[in-house]
């Protein structure tokens, strides 16, 4: 049921506050009106203060009279900017449609306006006693008057205030009648992601607003994976030489997406002086918070040409078009120095949101007025546009449910390039990181890292899989990396981790193990090289070994199969080529089947006896009798090889066996694998460091050791130049894999891990170890396989089985062809008048008499 206080209004604000308090009210935005209704219906909070305000100062009986009411409303706005020039004509306009809508309202606004320009405290307090405030136009002027409004009861309602920093939270009597700034940071996140920038720095002017503004960016940032490197504050009275001073700073970073935040006489300037030392060319990016791009209009500048904005959207109507209309006179005749053109084509959304605040007051002057957590919902999309030849181009459209919509449109960036830039470039200056590299490199494995120091400049040169992989993926980087190699002279990799922990070094570029222990104090990447742990010893021959079945192993199982169908088949399209004109073909089935499997297998070793009196049959025969010599060949030439190869085995294959021996054990030294072991039980003193493969090799000949326990990179190099005499275990542990190592919370770790990613999804990564470990490698017998011959499959000889396979169906079908032509007539007998058993019997029976009709016309012949 509707209140008693609902009112019918011939005439709405243009921008829809639903109350259900309120009858007749329509959207001027029916697509958006349904969920607005809903967000409003579970988020309505009651003008309560406002209400009992009035109620307390006026009394009941004023409330009676036909006279209306005075209801004073102080006006707080700074004239000379753009904020109150454009928003002192929405306000008169705003009074003057809402008492032509309601003619008879019992009170009627009266404002009493303050400049602002001097002191922001003297004009909230000087003069006249009010029962509200409009205004001020900025946050550091309405949190002042928002504390003088909570000391007073006196709420204040702010159409221009977006920060966090003054909110209704804090400030119990301030009304929130513009987008908060938690919307329009979300909006600029989605831009960022949407162009693949992974650094941005914000410029803000150093006050309250300026800094609730970058939390709230710092926040939205991290939600699509961005951050913010380094931020820049500038008060508004900075110099120029202090604001040309931290813009060369910003200069040397390599960070070019910068967001402002700003008044708009400070951003003029910033922008000015960022157009003349050459930050508004190709390459940068700038994009211009909710405060600067709804002033746009008023902002005369070529500097600002290429820059990005974004803004709360107002959909066009055509209410909003005659307010359009009316608002522009109002302000030629308030200011008969504007240029008509320019006050004609642009409306800042200030004037609007000033309109509807100053209709919401004069509602709650008269009833019930809807408001959400102390603030006028205003969840509404937001417009990215691209300033061009000093006007705003709409590129796209972000809401809150949807994100972007749809594909942005071309932009003309800084500098009228047309290429999206990439967000950073090589700094001409900043911080190189410094990164460890373990020195000297163990003999025999440089080909995962070798330094190079030059002694006349004292610069290190690194080569190497392990760099190479490193560079690679840093070049995948969405920014630029300055850093150097530093060599750590004889430090074990736990210690370069431990470097890295205390702050020493900024990473580790090395071959190091992932391991559980090392990543409580570095981060590490994703491994760019899997690596487990194995042994290695003498190879001994395999005494146990069982060749049993070693004569079927030279063929896959789909060979034998296929071709034992090729030799039946073949026997029977013989038989059945050869049945009516030679004799030895026939006889009782038993005797048929027997020729058939005898002939066909007597072809592996060419002893079929029986003779071949058909040219079709002849045909057939020495195709297949040349597929039976490669497969003969092939399998001959393979179980030589599984044969005569030696069957190996490392002598010590289990590491518990290896342990109860008392033998020694080696390992490369500064590797992990020696707490590994220490772990499980071996005594240190068996435990003996190696430097490299030659002291490997050594140390088993001579019995130093009787195994090498290490990650298997490492012991492939070995096996690459050590074939003869030496076996490697299968993996007894998995490890983690060789990542590069950071400090904790660096985030090169997530993009680098992203970059390897990358790198290993294509044939990168595989050129690269291809390039280091595999260019002199040797033919080494498998570990797990004592056949180290592979099997043949059908695969291998696919083409000769369709040659054979097609020669012997293409024959029989001319035999059966040549058949049918000379019993043509009798088997058009044959199958009109018999069922088909009866027709294949009668059928068969022809083709017997058919043989018959031939041995008697050689009987003839010969006689």
């Amino acid at each position: 049921m509707r209140s008693s206080h609902c009112i019918n209004l011939p005439f709405t604000p243009i921008i829809e506050y639903q109350d259900p308090h309120i009858c007749g009210t329509t959207h001027l935005f029916p697509d958006m009106g349904e969920r607005y209704q809903r967000q409003r219906a579970q988020q309505m909070h009651v003008w309560v203060l406002i209400l009992l305000l009035f109620h307390i100062s006026i009394p009941a009986s004023t409330q009676l009279t036909q006279t209306p009411t005075p209801f004073k409303v102080g006006l707080i706005l700074d004239t000379k900017y753009p904020i109150g020039q454009v928003a002192l004509p929405s306000i008169q306009i705003a009074i003057a449609d809402f008492y032509t809508a309601n003619p008879n309202s019992t009170k009627h606004l009266i404002v009493v306006q303050r400049d602002s320009s001097s002191n922001v405290l003297n004009a909230a307090s000087a003069g006249e006693s009010v029962h509200a405030i409009l205004g001020p136009g900025t946050a550091p002027e309405a949190a002042v008057v928002s504390d003088l409004g909570t000391k007073t009861n006196i709420p204040i309602i702010s159409f221009s205030v977006t920060s966090q920093s003054v909110a209704p939270c804090c400030f119990p009597f301030f009304v929130r009648a513009a987008p908060s700034d938690a919307i329009q940071v979300r909006a600029i996140a989605a831009l960022i992601q949407e162009y693949g920038w992974r650094r941005v720095v914000p410029i803000y002017e150093d006050d309250d607003h300026g800094a609730s503004l970058l939390s709230l960016l710092v926040d939205a940032l991290d939600d699509v994976e961005a951050v913010i490197p380094y931020s820049s504050s500038i008060r508004f009275s900075a110099t120029v030489d202090h604001i040309s001073s931290e813009l060369y700073r910003l200069q040397t970073l390599q960070t070019r997406v910068f967001v402002i935040n700003t008044c708009v006489n400070l951003a003029v300037r910033i922008l000015t002086i960022a157009n003349q030392i050459g930050m508004m060319s190709e390459g940068y990016v700038w994009i211009l918070t909710e405060q600067l791009t709804s002033l746009l209009g008023w902002i005369e500048n070529e500097s600002m040409q290429g820059v990005l904005g974004v803004s709360t959207q107002i959909p066009a109507s055509e209410r909003l078009n005659g307010f359009k209309r009316r608002w522009s006179r109002q302000f030629l005749i308030e200011n008969p120095d504007a240029d008509p053109l320019r006050v004609a084509s642009d409306l800042s959304n200030y004037a609007v949101w000033a309109y509807d605040a100053t209709w919401a007051l004069a509602l709650a002057a008269e009833h019930l007025g809807p408001l959400v957590n102390g603030e006028l919902n205003m969840t509404k999309p937001c417009r990215i546009v691209n300033v061009v030849d000093g006007k705003a181009r709409q590129i796209g459209v972000w809401t809150q449910n949807e994100g972007l919509m749809g594909r942005l449109r071309p932009v003309i960036w800084a500098g009228d390039s047309m290429v999206t830039p990439k967000g950073w470039d090589q700094p001409s200056s900043g911080k190189r990181l410094r990164f460890a590299v373990p020195a000297p490199i163990d003999l025999g494995f440089q080909s995962f890292l070798n330094l190079e120091v030059d002694k006349t400049t004292n610069q290190t040169t690194a080569k190497g899989f392990v760099l190479e992989m490193f560079e690679a993926a840093v070049r995948q980087l969405p920014y630029g990396v300055l850093f150097d190699y530093v060599p750590v002279e004889d430090a074990s990799y736990d210690s370069l981790v431990e470097f890295i922990a205390n702050g020493s070094y900024d990473g580790i570029v090395a071959d190091l193990t992932i391991t559980a222990e090392r990543s409580m104090f570095v981060d590490f990447t994703l491994p760019y090289k899997q690596s487990g742990i194995a042994i290695l010893a003498l190879a001994v021959k395999d005494k146990g070994s069982k060749n049993t079945w070693v004569l079927v192993k030279p063929l896959k199982p789909s060979l034998w199969g296929i071709s034992t169908a090729f030799f039946i088949l073949t026997g029977i399209i013989i038989w059945f080529m050869e049945y009516p004109s030679n004799e030895e073909f026939r006889g009782p089935w038993w005797r048929n089947f027997g020729t058939i499997i005898g002939f066909s297998f007597s072809t592996i070793v060419y002893a079929h006896t029986e003779r071949i009196t058909t040219n079709f049959s002849r045909i057939v025969i020495i195709v297949w009798l040349f597929v039976v010599f490669i497969l003969t060949s092939s399998y001959t030439a393979n179980l030589s090889s599984m044969l005569t190869v030696k069957q190996l085995r490392p002598s010590v294959s289990d590491i518990n066996d290896l342990k109860r021996s008392g033998a020694n054990v080696g390992y490369l030294q500064r590797s992990f694998v020696k707490d590994y072991l220490l772990k499980l039980g071996f005594k240190e003193s068996r435990v003996l460091p190696l430097k490299s493969p030659q002291q490997y090799a050594e140390a088993l000949t001579t019995g130093r050791v009787a195994a090498i326990v290490d990650e298997t990179p490492y012991l492939g190099v070995f096996l690459d130049n050590h074939c003869d005499g030496y076996q490697m275990s299968s993996e007894i542990w998995k490890t983690g894999g060789f990542g590069f190592a950071f400090q904790k919370g660096s985030t090169l770790t997530a993009d680098l891990s992203r970059a390897i990613l990358k790198i290993t999804e294509t044939d990168e990564s595989s050129a690269i170890e291809q390039k280091w470990f595999y260019q002199d490698q040797s033919l080494c017998s498998t570990k797990d396989n004592p056949y180290t011959s592979e099997k043949l499959g059908f695969e291998s000889f696919e083409t000769l089985f369709w040659i054979t396979g097609g020669t012997t169906g293409l024959c029989c079908v001319i035999a059966l062809i040549d058949f049918y032509m000379q019993n043509k007539d009798k088997l058009s007998e044959i199958v009109a008048d018999n069922p088909w058993k009866t027709s294949l019997r009668k059928i068969w029976e022809l083709f017997s008499k058919a043989a018959d009709n031939t041995d008697n016309s050689s009987i003839a012949s010969s006689a």
